[in-house]
Formats: structure tokens, C-alpha cells, sequence
């Protein structure tokens, strides 16, 4: 088995170099996440960022998902939400 690095990421960035982020991705065609695991990665690497990408964006869509309804409805029970939109993702991969 071949060895992996892991490192968890955290980047600050203002509302002002987010937008500049997020304009650069839309240019690309590609979400922010992607934009940003791209432009991290260098070319030795970028193949094993590239198989893992869509698992990293779908994450990171499900997280902005959750978020939303917690910002847009915080009287829920972000528990109960949670739950439907998990048991809603394991019904469209299976």
C-alpha cells in the first residue's frame, strides 16, 4: 500500500479574497473547493489530489448544505436535517 500524507487545511481568507477566489473558480468552471485543492496542489502531488477530489467536493457540498440551513432556519433541528440530507446521499450512491 502506498504511503499518504494527511494534513487537515484551514485557510482564512477576508470577504474580499474570497470573492476574489470564487470569481477566479467560476472563470475556471469549478468550485471553490476544487479551485483551491488545484492551486495547492503542485505537480507532483496533483495527480493524487486529482483522484480525490470529488470525494473532497462532495464533502465540502454537503458541509455548505448544512450550513445554509442552519444560517436560514436556525429554530430546527439541525440534528433531524443532518440526518435526511446523510440518509439522502447514501440512497443516491447505492
Amino acid at each position: 500500500m502506498k504511503n499518504t500524507k494527511k494534513a487537515d487545511i484551514h485557510i482564512r481568507v477576508t470577504a474580499v479574497e474570497k470573492r476574489k477566489l470564487e470569481k477566479a473558480a467560476t472563470k475556471k468552471k469549478m468550485t471553490l473547493s476544487e479551485y483551491i485543492l488545484k492551486s495547492l496542489s503542485d505537480s507532483n502531488d496533483r495527480l493524487n489530489y486529482m483522484e480525490l477530489l470529488p470525494a473532497y467536493t462532495e464533502i465540502a457540498d454537503r458541509l455548505n448544505e448544512i450550513c445554509h440551513v442552519a444560517q436560514n432556519d436556525p429554530d430546527c433541528d439541525l440534528r433531524k436535517r443532518i440526518l435526511e440530507i446523510v440518509e439522502r446521499e447514501k440512497k443516491c450512491t447505492n
